[in-house]
């Protein structure tokens, strides 16, 4: 059976908008895939910081190997490898002040990882997740992202950032939580879960 790893940023809980497509996809998926769930708001990715950002450097770019990097790696080397344990990924996030919270870009981070995630092959960039897929879910609290209106840098980095590790990537989006009335945002809910479904029956 394949493995699907579920990233979800949704600290407001049963209030979280984000949450509810989250339910969607896990819903829908039962039975069909092995899920691995990460609650990036329980279990926050590191930060690169001073030591474990040099440790990074030294050994997976420059090539030393030292038992104090591999330590100084230790929590950044499980989250990559969670990550290339599934088939499949869906990383969920509501978009905070035109991007993605910090939480979801430390975790980005960390599994942009050369020698795991990508390499380098004459002087140009490789992904290495090729055949497996990723899909974005987010919501904002706005409408219009991207489409002349406000600016959108969260779902578009984070499409990138798979892409560049060769996941077929896929974006679904609920825009407009806190612009729309109640009525009208359960209607945007509902077609997106419909998209959720519809990638289900693709992917499984």
């Amino acid at each position: 059976m394949s493995k699907t790893l579920i990233l979800h940023y949704t600290p407001r809980g049963e209030r979280s908008k984000t949450k509810q497509l989250v339910d969607a996809f896990r819903e829908a998926v039962e039975g069909k895939t092995e899920i691995i769930e990460h609650d990036l708001a329980e279990r926050a990715p590191e930060m690169f910081l001073r030591e474990n950002l040099m440790a990074y450097v030294m050994r997976n770019m420059v090539g030393e190997e030292k038992p104090e990097y591999d330590e100084a790696l230790k929590g950044l080397d499980e989250v990559v490898d969670e990550l290339i344990s599934a088939d499949r990924v869906v990383l969920a996030f509501p978009l905070y002040n035109y991007s993605v919270p910090a939480v979801v870009k430390a975790w980005i981070d960390s599994v942009i990882v050369s020698g795991k995630t990508f390499t380098m092959e004459n002087g140009k960039f490789k992904g290495l997740m090729t055949g497996k897929k990723a899909l974005v879910l987010s919501t904002a609290g706005g409408a219009g992202y991207g489409e002349g209106g406000m600016e959108d840098y969260g779902r578009p980095l984070a499409v990138k950032c798979f892409e560049f590790m060769e996941y077929e990537t896929t974006n679904i989006q609920a825009d407009g939580a806190n612009q729309f009335p109640e009525d009208k945002y359960k209607e945007v809910l509902e077609a997106k879960k419909q998209e959720i479904l519809k990638l289900v029956n693709q992917w499984y």
